[in-house]
């Protein structure tokens, strides 16, 4: 996940870049997208992953920061 300038506000057309350097790598997509949320202060639970609509079973393997 490429998060070297990310969006902050209302986008992607009236938010705002913001230098945020990072890229993030992962084998599992659930857990990639919790660490995802967490760098931006967002509650991984209100972000609708579709794999885990898909595969209710699917958890995070790790969740290392």
């Amino acid at each position: 996940m490429d998060g070297i300038t990310a969006m902050e506000g209302n986008g992607p057309r009236s938010g705002k870049p913001k230098q945020l350097g990072v890229l993030l790598i992962s084998a599992d997509p659930i857990a990639l997208d919790a660490i995802a949320c967490r760098i931006i202060a967002l509650n991984p639970e209100v972000v609708p992953t579709p794999n885990r609509e898909r595969k209710p079973d699917l958890e995070p393997t790790t969740l290392r920061t």
